[in-house]
């Protein structure tokens, strides 16, 4: 896996933890939940 900042979306089966949800906003990354 690479840097965070390549990333534009996380699609995962489960939300992820908060520390993980908190680096996403901060980074920008959209979250979906399927």
């Amino acid at each position: 896996m690479g840097p965070i900042t390549l990333i534009d979306c996380l699609v995962t089966d489960q939300p992820p933890v908060p520390a993980l949800q908190q680096l996403l906003i901060q980074h920008k990354i959209r979250l979906e939940v399927v």
